[in-house]
């Protein structure tokens, strides 16, 4: 594989989902793979912010060339602009790992956190029973 920039998607950008067709170039390669957080289900899609939870998702590699353009068409899916201060996510980078329950990352991905935590409720957090890790749409119970 060449060059590649990671972005790790937990949502509608995943393989099977309804924004899979929206990344702008195909990846070098998709694996699974998981972050620490905290995972929320808002119906239509899900909202992560930072927690001690293992979220399960997908790292997606971009060919490097490809980025700019990568980060400009996610930005308009997430409602990101660096520029404001309102942004229904926010775009940063997090460490990722092949297995929940490596101590070392594998490297860091782009993702994007919800950014208006005041509205999110804790009935709509997805929670694992075993402490398992969490995926969207949810599999297990919510808390």
């Amino acid at each position: 594989m060449g060059a590649a920039v990671n972005f790790f998607v937990y949502g509608t950008l995943k393989r099977g989902e309804c924004r899979e067709r929206m990344w702008p170039h195909a990846p070098l390669q998709i694996q699974a793979a998981f972050v620490r957080g905290c995972l929320y289900d808002l119906g239509p899609y899900p909202a992560m912010i930072a927690g001690g939870d293992w979220v399960a998702g997908e790292v997606w590699s971009i060919a490097t060339q490809h980025v700019q353009q990568t980060l400009a068409v996610l930005d308009e899916i997430e409602d990101y602009d660096a520029s404001r201060a309102n942004n229904l996510y926010n775009r940063l980078q997090v460490p990722w790992h092949l297995r929940p329950d490596a101590a070392a990352a594998d490297s860091k991905a782009y993702t994007y956190h919800y950014a208006r935590t005041e509205y999110l409720m804790a009935g709509q957090r997805i929670k694992s029973p075993a402490d398992d890790p969490v995926q969207w749409p949810s599999l297990g119970s919510t808390a």
